[in-house]
């Protein structure tokens, strides 16, 4: 009963945002943003808690907007599924596609980003301009909702397979020449990956993309997506091989940070228990 109502609930918020005027859409965010910020109380605190970590300090002002900007992110990401590949790209605008276009013309890459912004809108764009790309992602609870997600994911040269069996799949694809992509931002568990600093705090990071990178001889591109006004800026910033996985995870680690200090923290998600288990937050 509880996945139909995620599936209605979905279809019902898609019409909303379909058919209601921009001005009212504004308000409604702001409406849901603020009501979610002050009932959800476990939420909250681990927003403040993060933002202690890598702040200081608590902050609600960008607490506040950390609400938000995940309203205006599934807001944007509905509307992206009326997209035609020319309206997509009228909304993209690239920061050093070249260097990128000139390492996939020797074969496959490892796009790596992290879950900031609009992340669901940059696989989109990679895999309609860039190259074709397979991702993994981790299967909604509703049967009827994850099917209806997935095919307006897989438009556009993207493919998607489950996170829980996408390893296999993943090798497959840069065997076979396509490039795939990595969200490797959050806490993977306490025994899995390895340990590096984020905001001079030390966290568990998958090393998948290192591994794949060391074992294949691909490189890894790191990349991210930012909206200004109405378009999304998507930036290739770091280009490497893997050598060594510790070296290549903190380089990870590292770009992941400086991307979301200079970009705006308030536009990561910061739901998340990022530095689980040195930190607890119930």
């Amino acid at each position: 009963m509880l996945k139909e109502l995620y599936y209605y609930g979905f279809i019902i918020l898609e019409k909303s945002v379909n058919v209601l005027p921009n001005f009212f859409l504004e308000y409604f965010k702001k409406l849901l943003s603020n009501l979610f910020f002050y009932v959800s109380k476990k939420r909250r605190n681990i927003v403040y808690r993060n933002l202690e970590i890598m702040l200081g300090r608590k902050d609600k002002k960008i607490a506040k907007k950390t609400f938000y900007n995940f309203f205006d992110n599934i807001f944007e990401m509905i509307k992206s599924y009326k997209l035609t590949k020319q309206q997509l790209k009228y909304k993209i605008q690239f920061k050093n596609i070249e260097k990128v276009k000139s390492v996939l013309e020797k074969g496959p890459v490892i796009f790596v980003t992290a879950h900031y912004n609009n992340w669901e809108i940059l696989a989109l764009a990679i895999g309609a301009f860039v190259t074709p790309l397979d991702v993994t992602v981790r299967k909604i609870d509703s049967d009827k909702l994850d099917k209806k997600i997935k095919a307006h994911r897989e438009r556009f040269g993207v493919r998607i397979y489950d996170r829980k069996y996408g390893l296999k799949y993943l090798i497959k694809s840069l065997k076979s020449g396509r490039s795939i992509g990595l969200l490797l931002d959050q806490y993977p568990g306490d025994k899995k990956g390895i340990i590096t600093k984020f905001f001079n705090h030390p966290i568990r990071h998958l090393d998948i993309a290192a591994l794949l990178s060391k074992k294949f001889d691909i490189p890894i591109v790191m990349n991210f997506i930012d909206k200004k006004d109405e378009k999304y800026i998507i930036e290739f910033v770091d280009i490497f091989y893997t050598k060594d996985t510790q070296s290549s995870v903190d380089r990870q680690a590292k770009v992941t940070q400086e991307y979301i200090k200079s970009h705006g923290i308030e536009k990561w998600y910061l739901f998340h228990r990022r530095f689980r288990p040195w930190e607890r937050y119930e």
